[in-house]
C-alpha cells in the first residue's frame, strides 16, 4: 500500500478515517458532540470492552520479536510488540534486545554502572512467542526514539500498549547501540529528521501489506487496520512523529514526549497542519530542552487543532519517561537529584520523581489517549482527563470536558 500524503491545504476532521469516508464534516461534527457529551449508546464495532482500564495492563499477554527490514538504502532493525498467547512467568533481561555477544557485553557494562532505581532492567514481554491467532485487524502504533537512543528505549510503554491489543513498532534510527562510546550514532539535523520520517513511512507500508510480519514466524498472524494508525515519539522522536503525521494521511493520532513537534531548531512541522488528535507530555524539570523547549511545547498545544491534550509531569526530567534513564551520563536527566530550571523556581534543589512513576504515568496517558481515539472509547478519554486528579500531574485539553471545571478544581 502506498503512503498517503497530507497537504497543508487539506483540512480533515481530527478523528478516525472511517468516519471521514462515511459522513460530511458537519454531520460528523454533530456526532462527535453527541459522543463526547452523552457517550451515545451506539458504539463502534471496533470498541474494546469497557472493562479493560487503560491505567492497568490489558487483557493480552505481550510478546515481542526482532526483525531486519530492507528499506531504500539500508537494513533497519525493528522491534515488534504484539498481543501474544503465553503470559510471562520469568521476566527477560533488557540484554535480550541485543542478539550479539558483543552488543550484550557492551550493554551489560553500562547496566552495571547505572543506578539501580533508574534504568529499567527487565521486560514484561515474552520474546518470539506466537501472536494471538484469530484477532481481528489491530491498531498499529509506531514509536520514534530519542536522539541516539534506540528502538527499545521505551519498551515499557510499548508493552503496555500491546497488552491492550495494539501492535507497536520501533526501529533503530541511529544504528546499533548509538549511546555507547565511539558509536557513530546519528546527527541532530534536518537531513536526519527527513530520513527518520521517510523510514517510518516505508515501515508503515510494509506493516500494511503484511511483508513486515512475514519476516518472523511468530508475527505472521498479525493484520493491521489501516484506519487505526498512531505515532508517538520521545525527544527527537517527537519531532519525527509530528513530521510524519503532518505529511501522511494514514495517521489517526499522534503523541510527543518531552519535546515540541514544531520548533525553530528543527523546522518543518507546523502544528496547524496536523489535523488529528494530539497529545503532548511536558516534563516540568526538563533540563535537557530547558524552559525554552517547554515553552515551545506550550506553544505547540496552543496552536494545535482540537482535540489536543497537554499533560505536565511535576519533578520530571527529560528521561523520566524512558527505560534508559540513567544508563549513561547523557541520559541522567530524570534520575536522582538536580537543580530546578522551571519558571519561578529556578535554582532550587529537588529530587526527580521516581523513574518508575514517570513511566507509569506515561503508560496511563498514552494508553488512554490511543484507546480513546483509535478504538473510539469515550471512557478512555475520561481516564485521560482524570490524570488531573493526581498531585504531580496537570492536564489541559481542547475537547468537550467529561466533567465541569468546578469538579476538576475541587479535585485538585
Amino acid at each position: 500500500m502506498g503512503s498517503g500524503t497530507r497537504s497543508g491545504l487539506d483540512v480533515e476532521h481530527p478523528r478516525t478515517r472511517s468516519f471521514r469516508t462515511k459522513a460530511g464534516f458537519v454531520g460528523f461534527a454533530v456526532c462527535c458532540l453527541v459522543i463526547l457529551a452523552t457517550a451515545c449508546s451506539d458504539p463502534s464495532p471496533r470498541n474494546e470492552p469497557m472493562g479493560h482500564d487503560p491505567w492497568t495492563p490489558g487483557p493480552h499477554p505481550v510478546a515481542n520479536t526482532t526483525v531486519r527490514v530492507e528499506l531504500t538504502d539500508r537494513i533497519a532493525v525493528v522491534e515488534i510488540w504484539y498481543p501474544g498467547t503465553i503470559a510471562v512467568e520469568t521476566p527477560d533481561t533488557i540484554l535480550d534486545f541485543e542478539d550479539s555477544e558483543l552488543g550484550r557485553d557492551m550493554l551489560d557494562g553500562l547496566m552495571q554502572q547505572s543506578p539501580l532505581n533508574c534504568t529499567t532492567r527487565t521486560t514484561q514481554s515474552l520474546r518470539n512467542a506466537t501472536a494471538r491467532v484469530g484477532l481481528e485487524e489491530l491498531p498499529l502504533l509506531i514509536f520514534s526514539h530519542c536522539h541516539n537512543c534506540g528502538r527499545y528505549s521505551s519498551f515499557s510503554l510499548a508493552e503496555r500498549l500491546a497488552s491492550h491489543g495494539m501492535v507497536v513498532l520501533s526501529m533503530d534510527h541511529a544504528g546499533a547501540l548509538p549511546f555507547t562510546m565511539n558509536a557513530a550514532g546519528e546527527p541532530l539535523s534536518l537531513d536526519q529528521l527527513t530520513k527518520r520520517s521517510d523510514d517510518i513511512t516505508r515501515l508503515i507500508d510494509k506493516a500494511l501489506d503484511g511483508s513486515l510480519f512475514r519476516l518472523a514466524r511468530a508475527t505472521q498472524p498479525l493484520k493491521i487496520d489501516s484506519d487505526r494508525i498512531g505515532l508517538f515519539g520521545h525527544s527527537f522522536g517527537s519531532v519525527t512523529a509530528g513530521l510524519v503525521t503532518q505529511n501522511d494521511t494514514r495517521i489517526s493520532a499522534v503523541a510527543g514526549l518531552a519535546a515540541p513537534m514544531e520548533n525553530v531548531f528543527l523546522p518543518g512541522v507546523i502544528m496547524t497542519d496536523i489535523t488529528v488528535p494530539v497529545l503532548l507530555i511536558l516534563a516540568e524539570e526538563d533540563n535537557s530542552i530547558q524552559e525554552i523547549g517547554n515553552d515551545f511545547i506550550r506553544d505547540n498545544y496552543s496552536a494545535a487543532n482540537p482535540p489536543a491534550w497537554q499533560i505536565d509531569l511535576a519533578d520530571a526530567g527529560h528521561w523520566s519517561v524512558s527505560d534508559l534513564c540513567g544508563l549513561t551520563a547523557a541520559f541522567s536527566a530524570g534520575c536522582g537529584s538536580d537543580t530546578r530550571h522551571s519558571a519561578e523556581r529556578s535554582g532550587e534543589p529537588f529530587d526527580f520523581m521516581p523513574v518508575a512513576r514517570g513511566i507509569t504515568l506515561t503508560q496511563r496517558a498514552l494508553t488512554s489517549f490511543f484507546i480513546g481515539y483509535l478504538n473510539d472509547r469515550t471512557d478512555a478519554l475520561e481516564r485521560l482527563e482524570s490524570l488531573n486528579d493526581m498531585r504531580d500531574v496537570r492536564v489541559q485539553s481542547k475537547v468537550l470536558s467529561t466533567r465541569n471545571e468546578s469538579e476538576i478544581d475541587a479535585a485538585r
